[in-house]
């Protein structure tokens, strides 16, 4: 049997594929804070993230945002907006 993955593990694994739906949603710098980045992160963790954007946005931003990225990761998501943006909870 292997070994589950963290959820830091799972945002290393996806990097990319994050990166790129944000890219697509018009956000950029996307940074990981809380529980993930310092390794307390449990089954019921949120992912949190903090991203700029880039001017323009897609017409759900960030809705869609958050949704496409917690179906790749199969967790609840949390975004905090720079550059104006609502911030959804």
């Amino acid at each position: 049997m292997g070994a589950l993955m963290t959820t830091t593990d799972v945002l290393r694994a996806r990097r990319e594929e994050i990166l790129l739906i944000a890219a697509r949603h018009g956000a950029k710098d996307v940074r990981v804070f809380g529980s993930a980045v310092r390794g307390e992160a449990g089954v019921d963790s949120d992912v949190d993230f903090l991203v700029s954007t880039r001017g323009e946005t897609s017409p759900w931003f960030p809705a869609a945002l958050v949704a496409e990225l917690e179906g790749l990761l199969d967790s609840q998501f949390r975004g905090h907006w720079r550059g104006g943006q609502a911030r959804p909870d």
